[in-house]
């Protein structure tokens, strides 16, 4: 009785199934899946404007990724609230569609949209720096170092996937809205956990490129594996369908055949354009490297034994040039003395601001976000924000008024005192 009154809700009871003429009424107003996509949406937007409002329209988060972030959004939207959620229960093909819809199209495109950067600027500034804060601490900074490993997120989501579609639980969520609501919950969860590792450690980490051509080309086999299955079974999987099928002209085995093929070439396809993506990448970072590493170790030519004066002259001028460049060098021994300043200091000051909210700064443990460039080899620099010279005194400055110097800088006030302003930049002159 139960069974049937549920199935009766989904339209795919006894005698009651879905048929094509009413598909395109069947719409799923759920408030519990707009509203949610509604706020999370206004917090987007919310927090992009801030953010923009400071360091000027494009900067800390591109039109493209709002974009994107915003396309995500309605591409979930439809996938959980269009007629494709009903037909859901009636052909299984439809319902990969739906899983392939919220996998690969809509989790990847918000990624792109950088939520958390937009999240946070979306807090009050009081919240903003206390979220930095918790973000630092170490249960919340092992949580993301742990699931932005590779391994994990893989993982993760073939575990997910593979899971779901076992006929028992499968079937289980067609016969049950709040399961249905946790299959669909963990699929998104894992999908977003999958492509922000893949991102952030094609970016991130010392051979990344590398790794995200593996990542996703096998994602793309164990995937095209299990389509495989579906599409070449002799029986049906998940008797649920059968019989509903008929009024769409299909027997349920073909329609899980039509199912397979979905899960085996359009989200295969997507996996392999990745990984090409990733091996372009690695590619062309590779010939920067060596580009890089040649224009570093080629000696100049030698002068010939039969050289004129004016060679001999020019080579020397040459040698005098250079050694006069390394003045303005930052790499000095005297440019890290930061009176008044003491590094020890500054990791707590980094936390307490949420330094690493924006920034990857090596040796500070935290989120370790990209609003702002990494400040790795600070020492090495010879310009902050591009044009301000690096020097002690300019960084302490630079350090407590960012826009009195660049009017369009994403770097906000941060109600430093000069004493906080030196210990944070003696630190930054020891990150060589």
């Amino acid at each position: 009785m139960t069974q049937a009154l549920v199935l009766s809700v989904l339209g795919a009871g006894p005698g009651s199934a879905l048929a094509p003429s009413e598909l395109w009424t069947a719409w799923h107003w759920d408030p519990w899946i707009y509203l949610p996509l509604l706020i999370s949406g206004g917090l987007y937007i919310k927090g992009v404007r801030t953010l923009w409002g400071v360091a000027g329209k494009g900067h800390g988060v591109s039109r493209v990724e709002a974009g994107a972030f915003l396309t995500g959004l309605w591409v979930l939207a439809m996938s959980l609230l269009s007629p494709i959620h009903a037909a859901g229960g009636v052909l299984f093909s439809l319902h990969m569609v739906q899983h392939v819809i919220l996998l690969v199209v809509a989790a990847p495109l918000l990624v792109l949209g950088r939520p958390l950067v937009a999240y946070l600027w979306a807090l009050p500034p009081p919240l903003r720096k206390g979220a930095g804060r918790v973000l630092a601490r170490s249960p919340a900074r092992i949580t993301l170092a742990t699931l932005g490993r590779p391994v994990v997120g893989w993982s993760l989501y073939a575990g997910i996937v593979w899971l779901w579609h076992v006929p028992t639980l499968y079937e289980a969520a067609l016969l049950s809205e709040w399961v249905h609501a946790l299959q669909h919950g963990t699929f998104v969860l894992a999908a977003l956990v999958f492509w922000w590792a893949a991102l952030e450690f094609g970016r991130r980490r010392r051979g990344g490129y590398g790794l995200g051509v593996i990542y996703f080309f096998t994602t793309a086999l164990h995937g095209s594996a299990f389509g495989a299955l579906l599409t070449f079974a002799r029986d049906a999987w998940y008797p649920f369908y059968e019989g509903r099928t008929v009024a769409w002209g299909l027997t349920a085995l073909q329609d899980q055949q039509f199912g397979g093929l979905v899960m085996w070439i359009p989200a295969g396809l997507v996996y392999l354009v990745a990984a090409l993506v990733f091996l372009f990448s690695w590619v062309r970072a590779s010939e920067r490297a060596i580009r890089r590493r040649e224009g570093r170790t080629d000696p100049p030519p030698l002068p010939r034994p039969s050289a004129s004066l004016p060679g001999v002259l020019i080579i020397l001028l040459a040698l005098v040039g250079v050694s006069g460049c390394d003045r303005g060098y930052p790499d000095r021994a005297d440019i890290f003395l930061v009176p008044g300043g003491d590094a020890t200091q500054a990791p707590a000051l980094m936390a307490l601001h949420g330094c690493t909210g924006c920034h990857v700064i090596p040796g500070i443990q935290g989120p370790s976000a990209w609003v702002g460039p990494p400040l790795t080899a600070w020492s090495r620099r010879i310009y902050i924000a591009g044009s301000l010279p690096n020097s002690p005194d300019n960084l302490v400055a630079w350090l407590l008024d960012p826009p009195a110097f660049r009017e369009n800088t994403a770097m906000p006030r941060l109600g430093l005192t000069e004493a906080e302003a030196r210990h944070l930049a003696a630190y930054l002159f020891t990150v060589r």
